[in-house]
């Protein structure tokens, strides 16, 4: 048993990369993503005060709410691990962390996905990699043979195209961190022979003929990279975009419209839409 403090920052999406970064520099690499909420746990053995924690935090990241709850003599990491349930898309995906393997039921057709949380986004609790799966379960089939996974972070986009039967996937993060994660992932998932991970910025891609893309990133990387993306994507491509906010959609989906693309679906969840387009005919 043990006295730990749980901590639990608000902080949005545009923020969370940097969020990442500061709580990294500070030894902290397992974090719980959820819902915009970034939580995770420290002991009496952590080297660095709380405080300053926080107050580095605070002072570089704006609009952050911070809790932090203390608990005494309890074992902390059976509580963590408690916390942390396995998420089902629909009756076609499981994402799970290892310790829940053994509970996770055989079933037909179920596509299982095994990721623990450590820093780097996308562990499946948070609400665009959750609609980008459902997405992808409609509109990914063993007929798209290159795909490429913008700003892959955990990996776990690409190991769900890889399962839904994909030929080949490009999978690409520009933080070392995520890239480290995603790697232990795919191995883990055992889908590294259709995979290609690499520590890279879209615009170094040198192939340009994808069947599909998709970015779970933020808005403002999807346009400042949008030449890039349309590039790569082959005539009637299809593209999945989320990190989007309800407040952007109106414009985002304009912005699309002028740059050829052919939108055929848009959803929600809360504060999040996702969107999927086609590349027009050239």
């Amino acid at each position: 048993m043990s006295t730990y403090k749980k901590i639990t920052i608000h902080c949005d999406r545009k923020n969370s990369e940097r969020l990442y970064n500061y709580l990294y520099l500070f030894d902290i690499d397992t974090i719980l993503e959820e819902d915009s909420k970034y939580v995770f746990y420290i002991t009496k053995n952590f080297k660095k005060p709380v405080k300053e924690l926080i107050s580095f935090i605070k002072k570089n990241i704006p609009n952050i709410k911070v809790k932090i709850e203390n608990f005494t003599n309890i074992d902390w990491v059976k509580k963590w691990e408690s916390s942390i349930k396995p998420i089902y898309i629909r009756d076609k995906i499981v994402i799970y962390p290892s310790w829940q393997k053994k509970k996770i039921k055989d079933k037909k057709n179920l596509i299982k996905i095994e990721i623990d949380p450590k820093m780097s986004f996308g562990t499946g609790h948070n609400e665009t990699t959750q609609m980008v799966l459902d997405m992808m379960i409609d509109y990914i089939s063993p007929n798209d043979k290159f795909l490429l996974d913008f700003g892959t972070g955990s990996g776990i986009l690409a190991i769900a195209a890889a399962k839904l039967g994909v030929r080949e996937i490009i999978a690409i993060d520009n933080d070392e961190v995520a890239i480290k994660n995603a790697y232990e992932n795919i191995i883990k998932n055992r889908v590294s022979k259709k995979l290609t991970l690499l520590l890279s910025t879209i615009d170094s891609i040198k192939f340009s003929r994808f069947d599909v893309i998709i970015a779970n990133i933020t808005s403002d990387v999807i346009k400042k990279y949008f030449k890039h993306i349309y590039s790569k994507l082959k005539s009637n491509g299809k593209l999945i975009l989320s990190g989007i906010t309800k407040k952007e959609k109106n414009n985002f989906i304009l912005f699309l419209k002028r740059k050829k693309m052919l939108v055929k679906e848009i959803k929600s969840k809360n504060d999040w839409v996702i969107i999927y387009c086609i590349k027009e005919s050239i």
